[in-house]
């Protein structure tokens, strides 16, 4: 791992355990082991630290999930893949990190891309990229699934692109508020019902 890595990573765990206001550069140098000019040799300034946080989020988040699409060999293998780790995808920290468990952090990466996407318009592009990316490759394997009547083929395939993806940015959100909740029952009993529901009619196999 690079000195660049490594600063990205310490500023994302300061960012999750005190805040983006609430952490500075020097503090980020200082759990490094390196000095502050050091760390402005490779990001100008702590917005632009900020910004290179949700690139490696993008890349990090983007290839652990071809790692695991790569197992799916049918649509609905792929569609449990993306609504049963649900789960995971609520301490996404934890894959970002490299951990077992965050429970030192003050908030979730969720929060914190909201909170920094409120005053950096370029974090909120950036998310924007993110999610539009994320909907339209579910958008080619269900328009693929469609084609070799795996589903149903008369669903807008973008439509339920971004109904899955509502449902996994939106689940994790609800179980935030509602800790009582089973997630891992949650999460498979939506399973169960959108493979009923996309389940090809006769007439269309």
């Amino acid at each position: 791992m690079d000195t660049k890595e490594i600063i990205i990573r310490t500023a994302l765990e300061r960012f999750l355990k005190y805040g983006y206001d609430r952490t500075s550069m020097n503090e980020i140098a200082k759990q490094v082991g390196i000095s502050k000019p050091a760390v402005y040799h490779h990001f100008e300034s702590k917005q632009i630290l900020a910004e290179s946080v949700i690139d490696y989020f993008e890349e990090k988040a983007y290839a652990w999930s071809q790692r695991n699409i790569m197992k799916a060999n049918t649509f609905h293998d792929f569609m449990r893949y993306f609504i049963i780790t649900i789960p995971q995808f609520y301490h996404i920290e934890n894959i970002l990190l490299d951990r077992e468990k965050t429970d030192d952090f003050s908030m979730g990466f969720n929060d914190l891309c909201m909170a920094l996407a409120r005053d950096n318009d370029n974090i909120r592009q950036k998310i924007d990229r993110i999610f539009k990316r994320t909907e339209e490759t579910k958008k080619l394997l269900i328009e693929q699934a469609q084609r070799e009547g795996v589903i149903r083929n008369d669903i807008d395939a973008a439509t339920l692109a971004l109904m899955i993806h509502a449902i996994i940015e939106g689940l994790p959100m609800i179980q935030s508020f509602d800790r009582e909740s089973d997630i891992d029952k949650q999460v498979n009993d939506i399973y169960e019902l959108l493979t009923t529901l996309l389940k090809p009619n006769r007439e269309d196999a």
